[in-house]
């Protein structure tokens, strides 16, 4: 995009003193842009990565949304975030700069270190015709020594006090919610399904109790950077920091295992061994685990219906019904 363009170049020049040669996109999410750029800086040339991004969280909690709580990430906290990140020791980018929307710059935005390597979510879901046990357990470990980080409450990195509201009542007003929210999308295919979702929901809550601790992390799992090189994997750094809470982990891990199954996959017990290494998995996390992985789909679904859903139209139905068969496999 041409307007992108002419704002990481003044990104890089006013805050870096960098030159920009040449960029090109090589993510976007829902509301974010990823750019690789080649830059001449102090005389070398090099990579550096920017990222757009729309402004996300609100300032206070009292006027969060359960759903915010529960589901989004808060931009504010990113420099916070890479500190804690960069006291533990645990693997991220360099963070150059960053900084705020502005009347001529409508992004929160951050320059980055390149990490080598690939997406490790998107090789797990997508990579086909290797052995991707041993990606699993290194991910399982990135993962497991990132929920070392934690704290006794849920929300922001810079939250100094708890919500007034529960975590278990915040989660299931939101969930009740994108229930509805899907409910009211009126899909032929969906209603018969409501009610046997609604009485998971109400099963789950009467038997619910908080996790020991909540934990550092994105919500969909593990974010992060892996490179292959003589025979090994290595965790080369955790990216997408700007979406790091405290969470319940038995919900970050329900992230993971959903976001594999929707493509037909599976966390293997490389990935489960992996985690534990660092850190145990909740006790209960077999009980609740499936209105917690219909919470992701219920959160996702509604998006494919959307004017500006960023997907190809020709593949909307083929989505849709990827749906339907993660949401009837968890109904059983």
């Amino acid at each position: 995009m041409q307007d992108h363009l002419s704002y990481i170049k003044d990104i890089l020049g006013t805050h870096l003193g960098a030159t920009l040669l040449s960029s090109r996109r090589v993510s976007q999410g829902h509301s974010g842009f990823v750019y690789v750029t080649d830059v001449a800086l102090d005389g070398v040339d090099g990579s550096l990565v920017v990222k757009l991004n729309r402004m996300h969280g609100t300032a206070s909690i009292e006027t969060e949304s359960v759903d915010a709580r529960v589901y989004a990430g808060h931009s504010a906290g990113l420099e916070a975030v890479h500190r804690l990140l960069t006291l533990h020791r645990i693997p991220t980018y360099r963070l150059l700069a960053h900084g705020r929307p502005t009347s001529d710059l409508p992004y929160v935005w951050h320059v980055m270190t390149c990490l080598p390597g690939l997406s490790v979510r998107a090789h797990m879901a997508y990579a086909k015709g290797v052995d991707l046990e041993p990606l699993h357990k290194v991910a399982g470990e990135a993962l497991g020594k990132l929920h070392t980080i934690s704290r006794p409450y849920d929300g922001k990195i810079d939250q100094t006090q708890p919500y007034a509201l529960s975590w278990q009542r915040a989660f299931f007003q939101s969930v009740r919610h994108k229930l509805n929210n899907v409910v009211n999308l009126d899909l032929p295919w969906f209603g018969h399904l409501a009610n046997r979702i609604a009485q998971i929901i109400d099963d789950t809550e009467r038997i619910w109790r908080p996790p020991s601790a909540f934990v550092l992390s994105d919500m969909n799992g593990l974010q992060g950077m892996a490179q292959y090189a003589d025979g090994d994997w290595t965790f080369t750094g955790h990216i997408d920091l700007e979406d790091y809470r405290f969470r319940d982990p038995r919900m970050v891990l329900a992230g993971c295992e959903v976001s594999l199954e929707f493509e037909g996959r599976q966390a293997p017990p490389a990935f489960w061994q992996g985690y534990r290494r660092f850190k145990e998995v909740e006790s209960d996390y077999d009980k609740i685990r499936d209105v917690l992985k219909l919470y992701f789909l219920l959160e996702w679904l509604p998006y494919v219906y959307e004017a500006d859903w960023r997907g190809n139209p020709s593949d909307r139905e083929a989505v849709v019904q990827k749906f339907r068969t993660a949401i009837s496999k968890l109904l059983g």
